[in-house]
């Protein structure tokens, strides 16, 4: 069954949009200020672009209710006439030759489609996954600091502070005492 490749990427695009508008303006009316909570926001909202294609082939169609549609008229309008042209009368003439129509495969199916873009889904969440595994590493090695406050840390990995963590975030600073790049 060939697919439209051009509609069903608009589609998912449009869903992606509609997906991050309700995200953003869920966080402006619920005054969400609290980054760990905003970074979960918007990690949902990128696992639900992800995964929306792969879920569109397992996941049972919605129906909807559509208008009728008015019935085309089936007898094309031709102007009539007295005498008939030569090029008209070939027009009209039966053909006594098949026109073939040339066969091209773009897409076989949804399935193929849906496989490669699982699969690249798939490649992206193994890229944040082993990236959360170096990062467990590096945290691993931190040391707190306990003058500053809780949640504070430092290491020698960090050139430039930064926040790491969405439930028990915790701030990095650079190791006191060094000063050449790690």
């Amino acid at each position: 069954m060939p697919i439209d490749f051009v509609s069903q990427l608009v589609s998912a695009a449009i869903r992606a949009f509609g997906l991050g508008l309700v995200a953003f303006v869920g966080l402006l009316v619920f005054r969400v200020r609290s980054s760990a909570a905003r970074h979960a926001t918007w990690t949902v909202v990128l696992v639900g672009m992800l995964l929306q294609i792969p879920l569109e082939v397992v996941a049972p169609t919605v129906p909807l209710k559509a208008l009728p549609t008015l019935p085309a008229s089936i007898r094309p309008r031709v102007m009539e006439s007295a005498r008939i042209s030569v090029p008209a009368a070939q027009i009209l003439a039966p053909a006594n030759r098949a026109r073939t129509e040339p066969k091209v495969r773009w897409v076989s199916s949804s399935g193929e489609l849906a496989g490669a873009y699982f699969a690249i889904s798939m490649l992206l969440f193994a890229r944040m996954g082993l990236g959360s595994w170096g990062l467990r590493r590096v945290l691993r090695d931190t040391k707190p600091i306990p003058n500053l406050g809780p949640g504070i840390f430092e290491s020698a990995s960090f050139v430039v502070p930064g926040s790491v963590g969405c439930f028990r975030a915790r701030i990095l600073c650079h190791e006191r005492g060094r000063t050449g790049m790690p």
